[in-house]
This record gives C-alpha cells, sequence and structure tokens, in this order.
C-alpha cells in the first residue's frame, strides 16, 4: 500500500471515529435526559403508589382518629393494622403536601435486648426494627422517592431516647412498640409536638418486656382522666386481626390467657 493511501486511510478512519464519537455523545446525552426525566417522576410524582381501605370498625375509627386529632395513640392487638396503616398515613400526609418529614421512632430493645451495642448509626441499628414501616413507605412513596427522602433525612430514623430534647414541626412522627416505653419517658415524647405535627403511637400492652405499667397505658390512662383535646385513642382486639386464619387463631387464644392470668393476679 503506498504512503498516500496510509494517509488517506488513516484520515478518513479519523473522520469516522470523531462522527462515531459524536453519535456516541449524543446517544449519551439524550439517554442521560431521559434517565433524569423518569427519576423526576419518581420523585416529584404525589400520586400515593396504593390506596388504604378500611377492613373493619376499628379501622374506620382509626382513619377518623388519624384525619381528626394531633395525637393518636393505636393500641390493642397484633395484626391488625396498626403500624401498617400509621406509615401509609405518614406517606400521604408527605405526598399531599402538609408535612415536610417523617420521623419514626421506637424503643431500641427487642424480645428484651438493648441495641445499644449494635455497630452503626441509628438508621443501621434500627432499621431490622423498623422494616415493616420503611417497606410501606417505600410502596406508597415510590421506590425513587423513598431512597431520595431517606439519604436527605427526610425521613428519619432514630431511637426514642434521642428524642429527649428536640422539638417536631411540619412532620408526623411514628413511634412504634410504644408499649416498651417506661411511662416517665413517654412523657418526653408526646411533649415533642410543635406547630403542624403530627404523633402516632402503635403498641400492644400484652406484648411488652416491661415490669408494671407500661408507657402507652400510661398516656392513654392520662388522656382519658384529664380528657385531653385533640387526642384520640383506637383500641384494637383479636378479632379485628387482618392476617391469616392461624394468626387470628392464636390472638384470641393469647388474650384468654391473659385474662385468665390477670384475674388468677388479681382475684
Amino acid at each position: 500500500m503506498s504512503k498516500n493511501a496510509l494517509r488517506y486511510q488513516g484520515k478518513n478512519s479519523g473522520k469516522m471515529k470523531a462522527r462515531s464519537g459524536s453519535d456516541a455523545h449524543k446517544e449519551r446525552v439524550e439517554r442521560g435526559e431521559q434517565m433524569l426525566a423518569e427519576e423526576q417522576v419518581k420523585i416529584y410524582d404525589n400520586r400515593p403508589k396504593f390506596h388504604v381501605t378500611a377492613k373493619n370498625e376499628s379501622q374506620k375509627r382509626y382513619l377518623q382518629a388519624l384525619r381528626n386529632n394531633s395525637l393518636v395513640v393505636a393500641m390493642g392487638s397484633a395484626g391488625t393494622g396498626k403500624t401498617f396503616i400509621a406509615s401509609w398515613w405518614a406517606a400521604k400526609q408527605y405526598l399531599d403536601g402538609h408535612v415536610n418529614k417523617i420521623f419514626i421512632t421506637r424503643a431500641n430493645v427487642t424480645m428484651g435486648r438493648d441495641g445499644g451495642a449494635t455497630p452503626g448509626d441509628d438508621l443501621l441499628k434500627l432499621t431490622p426494627l423498623v422494616m415493616p414501616m420503611l417497606e410501606v413507605l417505600k410502596k406508597t412513596l415510590g421506590e425513587g422517592r423513598f431512597q431520595y427522602m431517606l439519604d436527605r433525612k427526610v425521613i428519619e430514623v432514630a431511637p426514642v431516647e434521642k428524642i429527649r430534647g428536640r422539638s417536631f414541626e411540619d412532620c408526623i412522627i411514628i413511634c412504634d412498640e410504644s408499649q416498651n416505653i417506661q411511662p416517665q419517658h413517654i412523657e418526653s415524647v408526646v411533649t415533642r409536638l410543635g406547630e403542624n405535627a403530627q404523633m402516632i403511637l402503635c403498641g400492644d400492652s400484652h406484648q411488652h418486656d416491661l415490669k408494671g405499667l407500661t408507657g402507652i397505658e400510661y398516656i392513654v390512662n392520662i388522656i382519658r382522666k384529664y380528657r385531653i383535646e385533640d387526642a384520640g385513642v383506637v383500641e384494637f382486639h383479636p378479632e379485628d386481626c387482618v392476617r391469616s386464619g392461624i394468626t387470628r387463631a392464636f390472638l384470641l387464644a393469647f388474650e384468654q390467657e391473659w385474662k385468665e392470668k390477670k384475674d388468677r393476679r388479681y382475684g
């Protein structure tokens, strides 16, 4: 091959490479714009990803209490949708523009053991304990927006022990497993509400690791004794269970056992 042919081949291939590079760049830009548009839809589309419909009268009262009160206590049997509905409600209030933050808290205790020695930050420590709530938030908000909010602490997870000294405004606070909070500590929890804030306390006073009166029982007694306005209490019973038949059967059996134990203790 002559030198001229070699020079032409090199020049021509250079043009081809330049043209290919330009096309590739254009494709990358178009792809990037498309991805950005899709991400914006994920993050800013305010339509809930799914809706909740009350399955029994107790859930209807729960949803009504959430619409009407700054503090709502959902107390009673497991499997009745207390935490599920609270998480969905928090996500919906954010999507509707009523609040700008969701705060999730609970006692850093599981099955009588303190999780304080677990390595990592609060989110890492508590994620296994609050996973049901996070899953509902993800499903309602959409995965893209959920991760965006979590990364920027628009959704914040922290143990109840770290609530003291903080005030909450323009947010919803879900305090799960409130039966494992000491009565003196729950006083610090319910007095943290500021402007345009709502708190939801969930728990089952039969399933606790404390001796004596539980935090959720204590706060319900206070609400009823002093007729606290803007505070609603909804009690759930085993027959309100929305899980499988065997779960309902166990809940009814455990409820009967608890009543018999209480009768023996005070009879």
